[in-house]
C-alpha cells in the first residue's frame, strides 16, 4: 500500500515536469511551424533546425 501512495504522490511532480518541457518545447519548434505554414520547404527547416539545436 505504501508503494502505491508513494507512486501517486509522484505522479503530480511528473505531469507537472513533463508540462514545463512541452511549453519549452514548443517555444523551440514554433518558429520552424510558422516557415513551415508561411511555404519553406521541410527540409530547409530540417537542415536549420540541425543547425542551430
Amino acid at each position: 500500500m505504501q508503494q502505491a501512495q508513494h507512486g501517486t504522490s509522484g505522479t503530480p511532480d511528473a505531469e507537472s515536469l513533463s508540462y514545463s518541457n512541452l511549453d519549452t518545447k514548443g517555444d523551440h519548434i514554433m518558429p520552424y511551424l510558422l516557415g513551415w505554414l508561411l511555404g519553406v520547404p521541410l527540409i530547409v527547416l530540417v537542415i536549420l533546425y540541425l543547425i542551430f539545436h
